[in-house]
């Protein structure tokens, strides 16, 4: 069983890819039911994209793809698993900390991310 999500490339999209645009955000579209943890699903950790945001704008922008700005994430207790029936869609700040899990079931996980931008 899936504690936490402890042990995942924890991560934003502002840090691993473009931090200067002006509007950023990220939609996801589940193509298969996704209603386990351990079905490959996206953990995300409520409310990191406030300091990760704050302590981004802070430093300039500046960080090597990949980093995290806050130490927010290196405790994943707050983690939590997004499921839902095939159709579902979620959306989600570019500073948001989450991580894909691993897909411990015997099926394969569908899902399509986007990513919604201005320059």
């Amino acid at each position: 069983m899936l504690q936490h999500g402890r042990g995942f490339d924890w991560h934003t999209d502002a840090a691993k890819y473009n931090e200067k645009k002006r509007f950023d955000l990220v939609a996801g579209v589940f193509l298969t039911d996704l209603t386990d943890p351990s079905q490959g699903v996206l953990w995300v950790q409520p409310g990191s994209h406030v300091a990760e945001r704050q302590a981004r704008e802070a430093l300039g922008g500046r960080l090597p793809p990949g980093k995290l700005h806050t130490s927010k994430a290196l405790g994943a207790d707050s983690a939590v698993p997004i499921l839902g029936p095939a159709g579902t869609v979620v959306l989600f700040d570019k500073d948001l900390v989450h991580a894909g899990g691993p897909n411990l079931s015997s099926g394969i996980r569908y899902a399509l991310y986007y990513r919604l931008r201005l320059l």
